[in-house]
């Protein structure tokens, strides 16, 4: 969703448009009330909640911090790599960027709440607006369009700054066929079972490391059979 929708893939769409409904419909017929603990009867869930002063600017704090070190810290590990030692130094500046990369993202499923599963079940229980979160929604739109404008804007013509070529998947939609509709469906409904995609589910882990075993281990099975 947040990478295929970015590059305006027609089969990440036909996926994103696949499992979240799987998601939705797998929720409601688990859970006769839509209701969460993260909201409670008797106050809408889409009423807002404004952060703090104090919170605004911690964020903000957090947010510049991120954006300074994804682009010095790969710079200077190629420099110190360099001049100090033979490897390579592009490969140690992609992992340096791959892991800020996830660092961040991590950091922002935390702070938004999308790593707790009442949270994403919120979200599932729309169309009953009573019950519905739509901060899933603002999260996949604000991770979408900046990223539109920024692929769109620069195009990957010109290689990055540590590599020799962009390394883009290639599938279409002439790709999309039942075995992929069926494997985007299969995800919806583990989702809208468990409130856990990947991305989550790797950051519980850290918490929850006997959570994790099962639910990686199921993952990793999953992915197996599939082959």
């Amino acid at each position: 969703m947040l990478c295929g929708l970015s590059h305006l893939k027609g089969h990440s769409l036909i996926a994103v448009c696949t499992f979240v409904p799987a998601a939705i419909l797998t929720y409601h017929f688990m859970h006769p009330s839509p209701l969460t603990e993260q909201c409670p009867a008797g106050i809408p869930c889409y009423t807002p909640t404004y952060p703090s002063g104090t919170t605004i600017t911690s964020l903000l704090l957090v947010a510049s911090a991120a954006a300074i070190s994804a682009q010095a810290l790969p710079r200077l590990v190629a420099y110190f790599i360099a001049h100090f030692f033979k490897y390579d130094p592009a490969f140690l500046a992609r992992q340096t960027t791959q892991f800020i990369a996830g660092l961040t993202f991590g950091l922002g499923l935390h702070i938004s709440g999308m790593s707790t599963p009442s949270k994403l079940f919120s979200f599932f229980a729309f169309p009953n607006l009573e019950a519905w979160d739509p901060s899933l929604a603002l999260v996949m739109v604000f991770g979408v369009l900046p990223n539109i404008v920024v692929y769109q804007s620069r195009g990957f013509s010109k290689p990055p700054r540590f590599g020799e070529s962009f390394r883009l998947p290639n599938p279409t939609v002439r790709d999309v066929d039942l075995r992929f509709v069926v494997g985007a469906a299969a995800f919806g409904v583990a989702w809208g079972l468990s409130g856990m995609c990947p991305g989550p589910a790797v950051l519980r882990t850290v918490a929850q490391p006997a959570w994790g075993v099962f639910w990686i281990g199921g993952f990793w099975a999953g992915g197996r059979v599939s082959w």
